[in-house]
């Protein structure tokens, strides 16, 4: 979210008003309005209520009062602001831009989504699909969710890609201020980001019990909130008895560069991922990156040039290439300094130029339609 507020900031600098409408739920504090950059950039906090479906009354008695704005763009799919904001969009005739960040297919791949939440989703596929169908401009994070939109029945006219990004300035190679203490005398890999069923998290402890038998000198470090995993992977470290796994709590966003920096590998083993943020992070910090050959990491790494890519579930792969990293200092130098260079082409910059570019075509659209 950081990266996307510095696009946003990047993109007011540029002489763009932007208005923008969050819930939040459960802080009863946060401040209703909050208005940055000399006026250019605001935000209006709304209480909302449900964790998912976001519903927010406030929102409805606000929307009339946001009379004269070019475009509309939506993030995120199946919740309540996204619904409502599109239907008042749609009858002030302003066109609308989609981003849902694999919000669409998402729940697919999760082993144990609930049946119950499936019948909903699809229900809600079915009376109101329009804030990705009727979109104007349906803007995918990676080659993988441009597919998503296909299939949704997006025209591939109406698609657009805009890869996430990352500030290169607090994202850099270096020594960390605060390194972790479990890299101290240990070659450390971490996995960075929530602990839930989709993450592939089982997959990392069978590689990593492999990696250990070899090198009983390396760690994992796994640093991110529980969704529902963490039980089960305490659990298979006790039955197994897996030597050297570390959890932390989640740290601040500008706090994750001392820990990609005390790190000697970085891994993402996820099921799914439309981007896969953690990676570039990665990269952008020079460090080496073995992930799944799956959604943006397909698009984002060149396989044995600045990481390496495995097929989800594969944990013997995983450990193998995790030890070519770790047992061969020189090669892990040269992925990671490729990584960094690659990060270079992901900054906040580019994104803004790529987003601005994609409203100004959306309204150039919408001109040539209404005068026609």
């Amino acid at each position: 979210m950081t990266a996307t507020y510095g696009v946003l900031k990047e993109i007011s600098r540029r002489g763009h008003r932007i208005t923008v409408l969050t819930t939040v739920i459960g802080q009863p504090k946060t401040p209703a309005i909050m208005t940055l950059d000399n006026g250019a950039l605001t935000v209006r906090y709304l209480q909302g209520f449900f964790e998912g479906v976001f519903f927010s009354p406030r929102l409805i008695r606000l929307l009339p009062s946001l009379q004269g704005h070019d475009l509309v763009h939506l993030n995120s799919y199946r919740n309540f602001p996204c619904d409502a904001v599109h239907i008042w969009a749609r009858r002030q005739e302003i066109p609308t831009i989609i981003s849902a960040h694999g919000s669409i297919s998402a729940y697919r791949y999760q082993p144990s989504f609930p049946l119950s939440r499936q019948l909903i989703y699809r229900l809600h596929d079915i009376v109101l699909p329009g804030p990705v169908r009727s979109a104007d401009v349906a803007i995918a994070v990676s080659s993988l969710e441009a597919r998503h939109y296909e299939a949704f029945g997006v025209s591939p006219k109406r698609i657009r890609v805009v890869p996430n990004c990352v500030d290169l300035d607090t994202f850099s190679p270096g020594r960390p201020e605060h390194p972790l203490e479990e890299s101290m005398g240990s070659k450390l890999v971490g996995y960075v980001g929530r602990l839930d069923p989709i993450k592939g998290l089982v997959t990392l402890l069978n590689a990593f019990e492999l990696v250990h038998r070899k090198d009983p000198q390396s760690k994992l470090v796994m640093i991110g909130p529980d969704f529902g995993m963490k039980k089960v992977l305490h659990s298979i470290i006790a039955e197994r008895n897996i030597p050297g796994v570390v959890f932390r709590n989640p740290v601040p966003y500008r706090q994750l560069v001392d820990i990609y920096r005390s790190l000697d590998v970085a891994v993402s083993p996820s099921s799914f991922e439309v981007f896969g943020m953690s990676n570039l992070e990665a990269m952008a910090c020079g460090r080496p990156v073995v992930s799944t050959n799956i959604g943006g990491a397909s698009d984002l790494i060149e396989e044995g040039y600045d990481g390496y890519l495995v097929q989800p579930g594969d944990h013997e792969a995983l450990a193998s290439q995790i030890l070519n990293l770790l047992q061969d200092e020189e090669r892990a130098k040269t992925i990671g300094k490729n990584a960094w260079s690659k990060a270079q082409a992901y900054g906040i910059e580019r994104t803004a130029n790529l987003l601005e570019q994609t409203y100004a075509d959306c309204l150039s659209t919408n001109t040539t339609h209404r005068t026609t």
